[in-house]
């Protein structure tokens, strides 16, 4: 019964978008006609922004003309979308042509993978991984970042041609290391399954870096005694290591520069990579790993209110978890392993974002949760100003939805 309600409640979610738009301004939220966005665009001024040592990156001799282009146009872009109140747009698949098979047994679960593909050597992985999960009544999603090598989406399509149930997403986008594009994909492969009203009971994220160690007869009876469940690791305790990267993750609020590079928002200090956030211009780090340079920017014109509301709500968890951990230890040693439990699920209670890996198995009901629902829209606001959100955007839905109980708090085994 409980999981019928929560289907119930999934299927209920809100729409698509907040709201109707005009045939115009769905082409500019679709971010497809250029031509469409930049006249959309041009009543916004230009920002001023700042390298890591303080030199505006419209200077010519910087050389960085066209990573400042790329910038302005997405720091543009965001403040139309907040304007209208817009989550980031996800791109639903027709899946036109595509066919599932039959159940080897009745009660067998059905899954959608989804495979998303980047590197030069993705062509030959993610067809070892097809190939040895694959059984005709699953579906295979694939994603081939738009800045992959053209022979790799072409050898690809190759093998969808004999597989009715293997089809590469039709929206390719340009996937930025570290950011919520890392996460978008594999909400518009979401997306398009919920929207084809597909029958299936788990969605389950794989890459272009995994091999298969276990063989479909094996995961399918695995899963079978699992339904309605999420397998979605969670991070519990406050390590050093753990909590300096919710620190970072937390510290600034920012807009992805079109696939590489980033604008920090209103910052005083630049990102902490590790040797402390000295104040911009002082010579501090240029870029956040594999991510690209980050350019500083103040504009009063973009609040991304969303998450600079989630991040005075961490902090505030953060606050609450440690004056409760200091009261815990007042307490002195539990007096059994059971009170020890209930001290430690008191204190994860107060967490208000949630990290933990990015690979994840969830239901049905969740991917509805997830594509529909209007609390799931508003995450994908947060989500989209922060850095690694691959890592925390599915455990903090999870934990802040109806679905929390029914959590394993561990990735499926591999």
């Amino acid at each position: 019964k409980k999981l019928a309600m929560l289907a119930a409640i999934a299927a209920a979610g809100g729409s698509a978008v907040a709201g109707a738009l005009s045939s115009a301004d769905a082409a500019v939220y679709r971010g497809i006609e250029t031509d469409a966005s930049a006249a959309a665009f041009t009543s916004y001024p230009d920002a001023t922004m700042l390298d890591h040592e303080g030199r505006d990156v419209s200077d010519p001799a910087l050389n960085m003309s066209a990573f400042a282009e790329r910038c302005q146009t997405s720091l543009k872009r965001a403040i139309w979308e907040e304007e209208r109140g817009l989550p980031p747009h996800l791109y639903v698949d027709p899946l036109d042509g595509v066919a599932v098979g039959e159940r080897a047994q009745p009660d067998d679960p059905r899954i959608v993978y989804f495979i998303g593909v980047s590197r030069a050597s993705g062509a030959v992985i993610a067809s070892r991984l097809l190939l040895a999960l694959h059984h005709s009544s699953h579906l295979y999603l694939v994603h081939v970042d738009i800045k992959a090598d053209p022979a790799v989406y072409a050898q690809l399509a190759d093998l969808t041609k004999d597989h009715p149930n293997i089809r590469l997403l039709s929206t390719r986008r340009l996937v930025q290391w570290g950011a919520f594009t890392m996460v978008l994909p594999m909400l518009d492969a979401i997306a398009s399954v919920v929207s084809r009203n597909l029958d299936f009971d788990f969605f389950i994220n794989l890459s272009d870096a995994d091999m298969s160690l276990r063989t479909n007869e094996e995961v399918v009876g695995f899963l079978r005694r699992y339904k309605g469940r999420q397998f979605v690791q969670v991070h519990a305790g406050n390590g050093e290591w753990l909590q300096r990267a919710r620190n970072f993750t937390g510290a600034h609020v920012l807009v992805e520069c079109g696939g590489y590079g980033y604008v920090s928002l209103n910052d005083t200090h630049a990102i902490d990579v590790g040797g402390g956030a000295p104040p911009i211009g002082t010579g501090s780090s240029c870029c956040f790993g594999r991510g690209g340079p980050v350019v500083y920017a103040n504009t009063s014109r973009l609040h991304l209110r969303e998450a600079r509301a989630a991040m005075t709500a961490e902090a505030a968890s953060r606050a609450a978890m440690e004056a409760r951990e200091a009261a815990t230890e007042a307490e002195g040693e539990p007096a059994s392993e059971a009170v020890r439990r209930a001290r430690e699920a008191a204190l994860e209670s107060l967490r208000y974002l949630h990290t933990g890996s990015q690979w994840v198995v969830v239901d049905r009901a969740f991917c509805h949760y997830l594509a529909k629902d209007e609390r799931a829209m508003r995450w994908r606001k947060v989500f989209a100003a922060r850095f690694l959100a691959d890592e925390s955007f599915v455990q903090t839905v999870l934990m802040h939805s109806p679905f929390a109980y029914l959590g394993l708090r561990g990735a499926l085994p591999r």
